[in-house]
């Protein structure tokens, strides 16, 4: 856990995609099947949008919805509620009505984010809803430049939920600051360059995405969007990676698995996060790409421990190591009493540093019972988050996961609360 290194703790996700753009204008951001934009278009169609928002409301800490599939758009949307001040709130498109309606309360939502051809489902809405596509033209008349906004590191990122065990799905708070860690330690032990294309297969309203995103857009690199038909053909994301020159691929291991390990020329490295990853997989793949192993939940920002996978790291699991905390992460692993276990010995991790998420939306009790003092850090005011997953170190320093304390389950990398689904069917 000497984890301390210095990163860019007064700047926000805002800051480091402004400065790439200035630096790299002409370079290309974002990729969508025949379409793409540039760092500088995609700078000044946000600003544009940004203006947009605060005129009509948006300011720090506003929580915008967002309901748009995967496109040009959606991360013009996305970067434009943050330059706006506001935090954005990712909804897919697919979710229920009855989902969608209460995220939309729970959020207090007084403006949405869509499209037209999803504006039907917010027409009895009381939140003003801005199409992107067909209001383009007005948004495109707001200026080019970089909106006037006070936002800070302390500041929403985005709220993103997830599965909640009594029926409810619970929005995670992130702040910007988090994901900054996050991003420039990820950007060096990846060694990203302006050379890369990162896939975004990852569908926004996991924080996978937010890996994805801001990685590609921090360091003057591609984003390379998936259409949704796409995802559901192996066949046609092995021809997607191969024909974009792909070199960052980052999915979950069931989706890796589906997937034909090959030779293809431009892939450096191949990323599996978000579910218990085999070794097998991870040797399938060895041969063709630096292979990594990641793990975090939604509420310590994306990835608080990662492993770069070699064929001596057998375990007798016959699954990978979830490996070391990242810069400036804690990872403690503790038993029923709350204190620290010896090596080999299983017990629930626990999360703390900088990463650690501001708590869930509107609700205090399980933000107080999930993120909690950190007893260990020396900092004042620091917490922990309580994963509720089952871990051991290693020998080799590395951490081993093992399972849940609880119900939870994963199915594809979707986080399951078993509570969720006891409760809709108590209601039959």
């Amino acid at each position: 856990n000497n984890t301390a290194v210095a990163y860019p703790g007064d700047k926000t996700l805002v800051d480091l995609f402004e400065e790439q753009a200035a630096r790299t204008p002409g370079a290309v951001a974002v990729i969508f099947e025949e379409e793409a934009l540039t760092y500088q278009e995609l700078d000044e169609r946000s600003n544009q949008l940004a203006h947009y928002l605060q005129k009509r409301g948006v300011t720090a800490e506003t929580l915008v919805p967002i309901c748009i599939d995967r496109s040009l758009e959606m991360i013009i949307g996305l970067l434009g509620i943050q330059k706006a001040g506001g935090a954005y709130v990712p909804m897919d498109p697919a979710y229920p009505q009855e989902r969608i309606e209460y995220m939309l309360e729970d959020t207090a939502a007084r403006l949405l984010i869509s499209s037209r051809s999803h504006a039907a489902r917010f027409a009895e809405t009381a939140a003003a809803v801005v199409l992107l596509d067909s209001q383009w033209e007005e948004i495109a008349k707001e200026p080019a430049e970089k909106a006037a906004t006070t936002l800070q590191p302390s500041n929403l990122a985005y709220v993103i939920y997830t599965s909640g065990s009594t029926g409810k799905p619970k929005g995670v708070l992130v702040e910007h600051g988090s994901v900054v860690n996050l991003v420039y330690y990820q950007s060096q032990e990846f060694r990203i360059q302006g050379s890369d294309k990162i896939i975004q297969v990852s569908n926004y309203v996991f924080d996978a995405s937010v890996e994805q995103i801001f990685l590609a857009l921090s360091n003057g690199a591609s984003l390379v969007l998936v259409p949704k038909e796409v995802l559901l053909d192996p066949a046609a994301l092995a021809q997607l990676v191969h024909e974009q020159q792909v070199t960052h691929l980052h999915a979950t291991p069931s989706l890796l698995q589906q997937l034909k390990p090959q030779k293809f020329d431009h892939l450096k490295r191949v990323i599996a996060g978000g579910e218990a990853c085999p070794v097998a997989l991870a040797e399938a793949w060895n041969g063709f790409a630096t292979f990594y192993n990641e793990y975090g939940p939604t509420e310590t920002t994306v990835t608080a421990t990662e492993i770069s996978y070699s064929p001596g790291q057998r375990s007798s699991q016959k699954l990978v190591p979830i490996g070391k905390p990242l810069a400036n992460t804690k990872a403690y692993v503790v038993d029923k009493a709350g204190s620290l276990v010896p090596q080999g010995v299983a017990g629930e991790l626990c999360l703390g540093g900088v990463q650690v998420a501001r708590g869930y939306l509107n609700l205090p009790e399980l933000t107080g019972e999930k993120f909690v003092q950190d007893p260990f850090s020396c900092d004042a005011g620091a917490r922990m988050y309580k994963t509720g997953d089952l871990v051991r170190w290693r020998g080799d320093g590395e951490l081993e996961y093992l399972g849940r304390i609880d119900d939870q389950v994963k199915i594809r990398g979707y986080r399951i609360e078993l509570g969720e689904v006891e409760s809709v069917l108590s209601q039959c």
